[in-house]
């Protein structure tokens, strides 16, 4: 990537033609000085070397750019790096960007040319660009006659490359408009290709497509259109920083076992092609065990996913909760342990049994082989339906997150970002869907396999709300209660259960009908007096109503400085809250957002509310109500409290409305409390 004072000159010289420009008519077009303009000509050199510009300089001549029938293309790449810098968040996204790529001897001084602000500007501007980087485990070193330039592990740098130059803000979007554009292939989208060619110079897109097209063809296996992407991406940037002497360490994933049958062969296909120092194999290889490929799911009914090497035997066999599995069998995968402990976690926060739903189960352990992976690497796949997700399915995808904070952390060491949470909504999602207004039940009958299933068949057609998880015969109680049902159904008298159950006769007569009915509107009901847990996490002295934020960060400290102030929270909880807005927004669409840190920092659970006078950006999205949620997530009863309330106000458009409107705590108290149950 250029910098804008660079992107200026090129372009002037090129729409220029091919008559020359001296240095001093160049600063006066621009309104620089010619020793700034003759600083950044080096930049624009080695631009243009890379680009097959050809550049004459003349002593006493000037300057000119021939680069014939590209003229459009390189306008349309320079014009995308030049970006107005009149507001501070874009001048700490245009600083993070060329600190991340590579630009190492920037300045203070180049930065206050670069954005037309005074240096005391620039240098405040920098600490926020810097705390921005530190979140990402990297950091920002400023050495006199050095400049200022970024450190840290590689793989957290390639990264943060990746993240930092796919959020486009406002006025850069304008910019990239898309055009007509052919990618090179259909799964590569027209705006994609612009960013990747304005964010990576002397980057060949369409090269390193059509060089993942022959490893596709070789190893039989496609990639889907967003991997395809992402490993466009991943493998541009670790060209750029191999060639600038950034190598991945050599004993980079040593022991780790290849996820994908055959991706060690063509990960050093891949690097052989782009030239790529021997260490690099290990993390490309990792990129093709990250990736998603197509045809990867069966997706008829109740039949298991496809899965590779020896794995699908692993998962048909694996028992027990992990270690070494007991009568011989082995010891579950790390991505069946992350689904056995995601279904019990979701179970419990939405108030739905989740643990008899084969066809979830097998998907999630399908989804976390590579998932775990990603989530351990920070590589991501973008979700091109993430907002939709978020909006169609807000509590869902906010009890994912709860669950992306406690779970993958303990297997992964870190938390799983929002694009992986909102495809987990997805499946999750449609399991609701499957179960919806469903009681999950089990049989327990003495009678012959005949017998029981007449009965099992019965009780589906007479009563359409009964999900029945399985027939179990008297011995059999402990198995059936392992499956968590809400109602026990038996023949036999004297079963103890710890949940409803219901003696029914094995005829299924009236009788039997109105007791079974009458026992689905007490589980209902219990369930249902679960769901005002919202307005007991609300405290008055938190709720801020109509009021004036400068921007989101403020608003973030003003709020968690509440929180800690009553006690609720530590004071690592406001740096892990913007940590966790630094790895996406927040934003659930309606207007409202949930920003919250992770548990550890939660002395007692509480939801703060701010009510905005006015819409801020929040991310790209318009918000105006705030819930910063302090929950302990490993408490399921405190965080099922919030979402079973919460899934209730983000669904209906109304309650959210009503919330608009109410003019003091209390009376936002009162509303919650009516409304959401």
């Amino acid at each position: 990537m250029l910098s804008e004072k660079a992107a200026r000159i090129l372009l002037l010289l090129i729409r220029h033609g091919n008559r020359t420009m001296t240095a001093g008519k160049i600063a006066g077009a621009l309104g620089i000085s010619e020793r700034s303009v003759n600083t950044y000509l080096k930049e624009v050199y080695d631009f243009c070397r890379e680009e097959n510009i050809r550049v004459s300089n003349k002593t006493g001549v000037g300057i000119a750019v021939s680069c014939p029938g590209r003229e459009e293309e390189l306008e349309r790449l320079l014009s995308g790096q030049i970006g107005r810098a009149d507001s501070s968040d874009s001048r700490v996204r245009y600083m993070v960007r060329v600190l991340l790529n590579n630009w190492n001897s920037y300045t203070t001084a180049l930065f206050a040319e670069d954005l037309k602000v005074s240096k005391n500007t620039v240098c405040q501007d920098l600490k926020r660009a810097e705390e921005q980087l530190n979140r990402m485990g990297l950091e920002v070193v400023k050495k006199t006659g050095a400049g200022i330039y970024v450190r840290g592990p590689e793989p957290k740098l390639r990264r943060a490359m990746v993240r930092v130059n796919r959020m486009a803000g406002p006025d850069e979007k304008e910019h990239n408009k898309p055009p007509e554009r052919e990618t090179g292939d259909c799964r590569m989208k027209a705006e994609t290709l612009v960013r990747l060619e304005t964010c990576y110079r002397g980057c060949r897109v369409k090269a390193c497509v059509e060089l993942i097209r022959k490893m596709e063809d070789s190893w039989g296996r496609k990639l889907s259109d967003r991997a395809l992407e992402a490993l466009t991406e991943y493998l541009i940037v670790t060209c750029l920083r191999a060639k600038n002497g950034h190598v991945i360490q050599k004993d980079f994933r040593a022991g780790e076992r290849e996820i994908c049958e055959g991706a060690a062969k063509q990960a050093a296909f891949l690097a052989k092609a782009l030239e790529l120092p021997k260490e690099e194999r290990a993390y490309v290889q990792l990129l093709l065990d990250c990736m998603e490929y197509q045809g990867q799911v069966e997706t008829g009914a109740g039949e298991p996913p496809e899965v590779w090497g020896d794995e699908a035997e692993a998962g048909e066999n694996a028992a027990g909760s992990g270690g070494a599995g007991i009568a011989g069998k082995p010891a579950k995968t790390e991505a069946e342990l992350l689904t056995d402990d995601l279904i019990r976690y979701v179970s419990g926060v939405i108030g739905l049994d989740f643990t008899g739903d084969t066809l979830l189960r097998q998907t999630l352990n399908w989804y976390h082989r590579s998932a775990a992976l990603r989530c351990r690497y920070g590589i991501e796949l973008e979700n091109p339906f993430l907002e939709d997700v978020k909006k169609t399915y807000p509590a869902v995808f906010s009890a994912c997150f709860a669950a992306g904070s406690v779970i993958y952390p303990k297997v992964t060491g870190e938390e799983l970002s929002e694009n992986e949470v909102s495809y987990l909504s997805l499946l999750i999602g449609g399991a609701i869907v499957r179960s919806e207004k469903k009681i999950s039940a089990v049989v327990i009958c003495n009678g012959g396999v005949g017998t029981s299933q007449i009965l099992a068949r019965k009780l589906g057609d007479r009563l359409p709300q009964l999900m029945i998880l399985g027939i179990f015969g008297s011995e059999q109680v402990r198995e059936a209660a392992s499956l968590r049902p809400q109602l026990v159904i038996t023949t036999v008298s004297g079963i103890q259960t710890s949940c409803p159950s219901v003696l029914i006769s094995p005829v299924l007569g009236e009788r039997d009908l109105k007791l079974l009915n009458r026992a689905c509107a007490e589980v209902y009901t219990k369930a249902e007096s679960c769901r005002n847990g919202l307005a007991g996490l609300l405290d008055e002295d938190l709720i801020f109503l109509d009021y004036q934020g400068r921007d989101k960060d403020q608003v973030l400290r003003f709020m968690a400085e509440g929180l800690e102030r009553k006690g609720y929270v530590t004071e690592q909880f406001l740096e892990d809250v913007m940590a966790r807005e630094s790895r996406g927004s927040t934003a659930l669409g309606f207007g409202v957002a949930i920003p919250h840190g992770v548990s550890g920092y939660v002395n007692r659970p509480a939801v703060s509310v701010v009510r905005l006078e006015e819409s801020m950006d929040w991310a790209g999205e318009p918000v105006s109500l705030i819930f910063m949620l302090a929950l302990n997530f490993k408490d399921i009863e405190s965080t099922r409290a919030f979402f079973n309330g919460f899934y209730h106000l983000t669904c209906e458009v109304k309650i959210v409305e009503l919330l608009r409107g109410v003019t003091s705590p209390g009376e936002l108290i009162r509303v919650i409390s009516e409304h959401c149950v």
